[in-house]
């Protein structure tokens, strides 16, 4: 994939004021199909900071089928150790784990941590509101964007980097695509490899016992990275 001269993509109206490409979710456990993703905004963006942010809470799943949250920030610093090995090419520079949801204690929509994070980038608005962060998803939940929380605001400062996580229709993606472009969203739209993975499958494996066997790993617990996997069996 070509590698892009991020300023085209994302900043604020000052030069020196730089907003970060955010990957978030619940990474309950944090797996290879997210590394996946934080290698390909790499490749795509090499000079843009990414920020590893998990969610405290979401509405998608329950507080009973999410690991505590300082576990999830654990597991993704494990992670990131493995991301080394996994990709030893890449420095790593710019990457970093927030737990800024930490702050809020509560469940908050997309556009409240962006705010969050914009306040903590330029608290003086030295940008005087023209900004633009990057921010990745799947193209499992395309479907869905123009339902969540301000919109306007999303429209606005977010420019969302689409990765391919379904194998979807080529006609109803293109429809997909269409509809939010006409509705004034901003996505860049990656050709990748799928990596096919969900931390929801795996943590129903990971969460109710006490240890896992090699005899009883299942597929999807392969996508688990050997340090999340050790911390996990002894745990």
């Amino acid at each position: 994939m070509e590698a892009f001269s991020d300023r085209r993509f994302f900043g604020g109206s000052q030069d020196k004021i730089e907003f970060p490409i955010v990957f978030g979710g619940t990474f309950s456990p944090p797996h290879k199909g997210h590394l996946h993703v934080l290698h390909l905004c790499r490749k795509l963006f090499p000079s843009t900071r990414i920020l590893v942010i998990p969610s405290y809470h979401t509405p998608f799943k329950s507080i009973s089928d999410m690991m505590p949250f300082q576990k999830r920030v654990r597991l993704l610093e494990l992670a990131l150790e493995d991301y080394n090995d996994i990709y030893p090419d890449d420095d790593m520079q710019g990457i970093e784990i927030s737990d800024i949801e930490k702050f809020a204690g509560k469940q908050i929509a997309t556009y409240q941590l962006l705010e969050m994070l914009r306040q903590r980038i330029d608290p003086d608005d030295r940008c005087c509101g023209e900004f633009k962060f990057g921010f990745a998803i799947g193209d499992d939940i395309l479907e869905k964007l123009d339902k969540w929380a301000n919109p306007d605001y999303l429209k606005r400062h977010v420019r969302f980097i689409v990765f391919r996580r379904m194998r979807i229709d080529a006609s109803r993606l293109v429809e997909m695509r269409k509809r939010l472009a006409e509705e004034g969203f901003d996505a860049y739209y990656a050709d990748n490899d799928i990596l096919e993975a969900s931390s929801t499958s795996i943590n129903q494996r990971a969460l109710p016992a006490s240890n896992i066997s090699e005899n009883c790993l299942s597929p999807s617990d392969y996508m688990l990275t050997p340090r999340v996997s050790k911390e996990l069996k002894g745990n």
